[in-house]
């Protein structure tokens, strides 16, 4: 079973929810309806049976109190992605972490095992990529990095998560199936991919 092989290759999945949504109007993108249940319950319908460390980053967690997984807050409040990051890793069970963002519906268990299978020794962090841009919230960082992103957010004028991620030794993959990395962005990005046949996920 597939379940059985991510469970035992043993990675921690964190799903970043600590954004501030202002293209949604405040509202929390996690919690929208996408095809008959919310955002997040998609990503977690699809992560839970892969690792037995999974869990969400929001720094409002009264939100997510309905959901049987844990929620953390950021160590470094109001820093972005990279403190989400920072976040995951100080807290992750395992030495890899995929970090994936909350308004990701069509993830989907094969491009997380494909991702699985590309790891490798000589890497920190490993970023898919496709058609030249690379997508770092759904990616995968290992333990290592973490004093030089708890550094960066702590020395650093810039928080930027791609000029990290260049100053790191990672490794740069294809994606396999682009409809995972189909994000939500605003409500009308919601309505044409709830309508749209060709991202079925």
């Amino acid at each position: 079973m597939l379940s059985l092989i991510m469970s035992n290759s043993g990675f921690t999945i964190a799903i970043l929810a600590g954004g501030k949504n202002r293209r949604f109007g405040g509202e929390i993108k996690a919690l929208q309806y996408f095809r008959g249940k919310r955002i997040l319950q998609h990503l977690l319908d699809t992560c839970t049976p892969l690792s037995n460390d999974v869990f969400i980053v929001a720094n409002q967690t009264n939100a997510f109190r309905d959901y049987k997984v844990p929620v953390i807050s950021d160590v470094f409040p109001d820093s972005g992605p990279l403190g989400g990051i920072h976040a995951a890793l100080t807290v992750a069970r395992h030495d890899w972490t995929l970090v994936l963002a909350s308004d990701m519906p069509l993830i989907s268990t094969g491009e997380i095992e494909y991702l699985n299978s590309q790891l490798a020794d000589n890497c920190n962090a490993l970023l898919p990529c496709h058609h030249n841009q690379c997508h770092p919230l759904h990616a995968m960082y290992h333990k290592s990095v973490l004093s030089e992103i708890e550094s960066t957010l702590k020395h650093s004028n810039s928080l930027s998560l791609q000029m990290f991620t260049d100053s790191i030794a990672a490794k740069n993959v294809e994606v396999r199936n682009p409809a995972s990395y189909v994000n939500i962005n605003t409500p009308e990005d919601l309505n044409h991919y709830e309508k749209s046949i060709h991202y079925k996920g």
